[in-house]
Parts: C-alpha cells; sequence; structure tokens
C-alpha cells in the first residue's frame, strides 16, 4: 500500500483489537440451515462497526466509460467486453492482489487482443469512478459514533482514486480491501479475514453493499447486512435499526 494510503489510515482505537494481537479469531456463528431472522437480529443488535462497501455505495462505477472505448477497438459490444473481462484471468486476480496493475494490463490487453499502453488502461480505468456525494452526510453523522470501516473488491488504483475523488472516504478508520485481503467477496473467507483484522465479532458489525450476494455472504456469518439502493432507503434502513 503506498506511503500517503496508510497515512489516511487512523490507529485503531476500538475494543477487541487485543484479539488480533493474541492471533486468536473473531467469535463467528454460521446458520447453514437457515437465515437469522431479521427480527431476532434486531433484539440482538450491538453494533459497533459499520462496513461500507466502495464501488456501488461510496463511489458510483460508471463502467461503459471503460467499455465502450474497448468495445471500438476489438469491434465487440460493451457487453461483450465487460463478460470477458469479468470471465478472463486478468481481473479476479488482479483484485485479488495476485497481479499488479502492469500485469493486470498485460493479462488484459493480450485477451482483448487490443494495444493500449498501461497509462493508457489506468486512465480508462479509472475514469469509471464518481462520487457518490448523497452518501456523504450518513457517513458525517455517523462518524464517532462507530467504528466505519470500507470493505470493497478494488485495486489499489481504484482505492487511491476513490480516496482522491471522495472526500468522505477520509472519515473511515479502517479498510479491508481484496487485495490486501487476497479473497474477493462474496466468498465468506473476506468477511472472516475482515473481522479477524478488525478484531471484532460478526454481532458488532453491519455490512453495506450494492451486490445481494455479498450481503448473503455477510449474513451468512452473523453479520447485519444491507443492500445498499440509495442514501435515502439507507437511511431510512438505519434509522430503523436504531443506528441514525
Amino acid at each position: 500500500m503506498p506511503s500517503n494510503v496508510e497515512a489516511r489510515r487512523p490507529q485503531a482505537r476500538f475494543r477487541g483489537h487485543a484479539m488480533v494481537a493474541e492471533g486468536r479469531r473473531p467469535a463467528l456463528k454460521w446458520h447453514p440451515d437457515r437465515p437469522v431472522l431479521y427480527e431476532e437480529r434486531v433484539k440482538k443488535l450491538s453494533i459497533s462497526t459499520i462496513i461500507f462497501d466502495l464501488g456501488g455505495v461510496m463511489v458510483w462505477t460508471r463502467w461503459p466509460r471503460l467499455t465502450e472505448p474497448l468495445a471500438e477497438l476489438t469491434g465487440t459490444t460493451p457487453d461483450e467486453v465487460m463478460e470477458r473481462i469479468r470471465t478472463g484471468d486478468a481481473y479476479f486476480p488482479h483484485m485479488r492482489g495476485e497481479l499488479d496493475f502492469s500485469g493486470f494490463h498485460k493479462r488484459l490487453t493480450d485477451d482483448l487482443g487490443v494495444e493500449l499502453t498501461t497509462d493508457e488502461l489506468l486512465v480508462l480505468w479509472n475514469s469509471i469512478l464518481e462520487p457518490n456525494e448523497a452518501i456523504n452526510p450518513i457517513v458525517k453523522r455517523l462518524k464517532g459514533r462507530y467504528r466505519l470501516a470500507i470493505g470493497s473488491n478494488t485495486d489499489d488504483a481504484h482505492f487511491n482514486r476513490g480516496n482522491e475523488i471522495q472526500p468522505a472516504i477520509r472519515d473511515f478508520d479502517d479498510v479491508l480491501v481484496s487485495y490486501e485481503l487476497g479473497v474477493c467477496k462474496p466468498d465468506p473467507e473476506f468477511f472472516i479475514r475482515g473481522l479477524a483484522k478488525l478484531g471484532v465479532e460478526a454481532e458488532e458489525c453491519l455490512f453495506i453493499d450494492d451486490l445481494e450476494d455479498n450481503v448473503e455472504a455477510a449474513r451468512s456469518l452473523g453479520i447485519t447486512g444491507i443492500r445498499f439502493e440509495s442514501a435515502e432507503q439507507l437511511e431510512r434502513e438505519l434509522k430503523g435499526l436504531s443506528i441514525l
């Protein structure tokens, strides 16, 4: 992680970090046979930590800004380009931190059969992010009352770009990103490793993501989950949980 990003990560100051220092994982409750009933979760709710997804929550991801230019270069459609990105051997290894951006560039351009420099691809790659300014007031209200963490499938380029365009990210206390954890959502291991890093139990956490599969994976571990649709909807659900 670049030093300028590390500088934005405040020192941990919440309960539970001794667990990580002692090499212990936080206690997790699995629910293999049935989902946890919403009413049961509300009764037991004791949230100390709120984990926000990055793309689709804190920032918008405008994939056509990448796929449309690539479609012109490949003579295909933006949907076909997106499918090849998602199913190829460049995107997810990069998200897991197995490839740096240069390695991602080589594999992706080879797979698509296009000629782009690393810098040209980086410009297109970063262009897809746009701040979700509507969520900023919610973050401001939560700051200081809860421990805030980013929990995202992302790479260092997008994380750094997100910091540049979305100032609310600087209000967060911790970062859980796939390229550091070595695993992507919706794999439950993402959350297991993330909780261990934070030193908190699943029942202390609320997770907010725009993808239902990711939210369900978090819920399977006992984490309270909200699928994000809009800032207004999120505010209503946080009020319903007595968090706002």
